[in-house]
């Protein structure tokens, strides 16, 4: 029932279908899944994504790494999460390409899962680009390049490129 109810041209049924997949959380519904993470409705995104977080597919990843664009915020972060946890480090360059999107989301986002993924052996590449986006203009994305290099401990950061991180807002106005 819950496959054919994912089909159906009734919101309201799909939600249920999708929100019955993602409480069972039983394999086999990879097809269906596909096509309601590109339903119009956010909640079904939404709840199709958590749905597939609880049985990945490598076949998805595509189709979620779309959902980084998604208006409905909620959508993105759990996107983010499913990425950092799903991908491997040999798809560093893909996020790393996504870091010189216009919106800053994907910027935020795609840092954070080139960083996580690459968690156990710090990659030069992820490292150059988290200092370049200290530099963005949007606080999130400044925030999130902070944090990967956090997590890269083992690279020594330029002192001139935490400075500005140092000040408080009241020294800057002296």
């Amino acid at each position: 029932y819950l496959a054919q109810a994912c089909s159906s041209t009734n919101p309201i049924e799909r939600l249920n279908a999708v929100i019955g997949i993602e409480t069972s959380r039983k394999a086999g519904f990879g097809d269906n899944l596909a096509g309601l993470l590109n339903d119009q409705t956010p909640a079904i995104r939404l709840h199709a994504l958590r749905a597939a977080d609880a049985n990945p597919e490598t076949r998805l990843v595509d189709t979620i790494a779309g959902l980084l664009r998604d208006p409905m915020l909620e959508i993105g972060q759990e996107a983010c999460g499913y990425l950092s946890h799903q991908e491997r480090p040999d798809r560093t360059p893909f996020y790393l390409a996504l870091t010189r999107d216009a919106d800053p989301n994907v910027r935020m986002y795609s840092l954070a899962i080139a960083s996580w993924i690459n968690r156990y052996a710090a990659s030069d590449e992820v490292f150059r680009e988290a200092l370049r986006l200290l530099k963005d203009p949007n606080e999130h994305v400044r925030a999130s390049a902070l944090h990967a290099l956090y997590r890269m401990r083992d690279k020594e950061v330029p002192r001139a490129d935490l400075l500005p991180f140092l000040s408080s807002p009241e020294s800057r106005s002296e």
